[in-house]
């Protein structure tokens, strides 16, 4: 059964690089202009733990941080959260820097990213020594991938486990995707991955819970053969880097404190909206409140 206490997000932790005002994205042989350029820290990992911290959830984050030139943004950003950064590691100077560019026009985008090492600073997480903790979230299927006991070993520490997919090639290769997402208590791909999978003989039922997540739709769960859903709200899109990420911490944070499926959606959808409304996956979140905001779903 979910418990209330604090949440260990981990993945990896990128400097995004959003180029916004494309009217169309590039192509080979011609140059674009954008009518903007801002650095935030990024990656689904650091995204949710944000929004869980926007939502009053005790989170901290497990992860290797940028190395220069773009580590200033990175700790600035987490200085300004209420995330914990105690089991955080800094990359070394001489290893590449993990940076993503995304281009964003309307509500199309596109991204490029560089990543080096592997996803976590450590081989296991030792939950012996990390007290307080009732969930992992894992930001991306690779990490998963790369770090399989992470499920193994947090169920055996009695902490449940949610798992985003992400956009991923070469993960979507692996012949062994339905066994790593086995034993996931909550899996929460957008549609286009879930897709994906479907193709690949991953299905719902394959898992605990799995949520999918629909943008202008909203979102959807399946559970014990039962599909919920949840229609989206009606807001103007800026920008949709990290809206999904920003969802699970809503879904998450209802789910822990054991709220009905359908109150868990709203609130993914509501943490959605307020991240499609600026440029960044978690921006303007300091006065944030989500109780008393317009997005705020209605109270089942």
């Amino acid at each position: 059964m979910p418990g209330c206490s604090g949440v260990l997000c981990v993945g990896r932790v990128y400097c995004d690089l959003i180029f916004s005002g494309l009217s169309k994205l590039p192509v080979l042989g011609e140059e674009q202009f954008a009518s903007a350029l801002s650095l935030h820290a990024g990656g689904g990992a650091y995204i949710t733990a944000a929004y869980l911290a926007a939502l009053d959830q005790r989170v901290s984050l497990l992860a290797t941080l940028p190395a220069g030139p773009f580590a200033a943004v990175i700790q600035q950003q987490l200085q300004q959260s209420r995330i914990g950064t105690e089991h955080c590691h800094c990359a070394q100077g001489a290893d590449d820097p993990q940076i993503t560019v995304a281009m964003t026009m309307n509500e199309e985008r596109a991204f490029l990213t560089r990543r080096s090492g592997t996803a976590l600073p450590v081989e296991r997480i030792d939950w012996s020594q990390l007290r307080g903790f009732s969930h992992l979230h894992i930001g991306e299927l690779a990490s998963l991938a790369e770090h399989p006991q992470l499920i193994t070993d947090a169920h055996a520490a009695g902490i449940s486990v949610s798992v985003d997919c992400g956009w991923d090639d070469e993960v979507f290769k692996r012949t062994d995707l339905a066994e790593l997402l086995r034993h996931v208590d909550v899996f929460l791909p957008n549609q286009d991955e879930y897709d994906q999978l479907l193709q690949r003989g991953v299905h719902a039922s394959d898992v605990t819970l799995c949520v999918i997540k629909q943008g202008q739709v909203g979102a959807a769960v399946v559970f014990e053969g039962s599909t919920i859903t949840s229609p989206a709200h009606a807001v103007e899109v800026i920008d949709t880097t990290g809206a999904g990420d920003a969802f699970n911490a809503g879904f998450i944070h209802g789910w822990l404190q054991q709220q009905p499926l359908q109150h868990c959606l709203a609130l993914g959808n509501t943490c959605g909206a307020k991240a499609v409304a600026s440029v960044g996956g978690a921006v303007n979140l300091d006065d944030w409140d989500h109780r008393n905001s317009s997005l705020s779903m209605v109270e089942n």
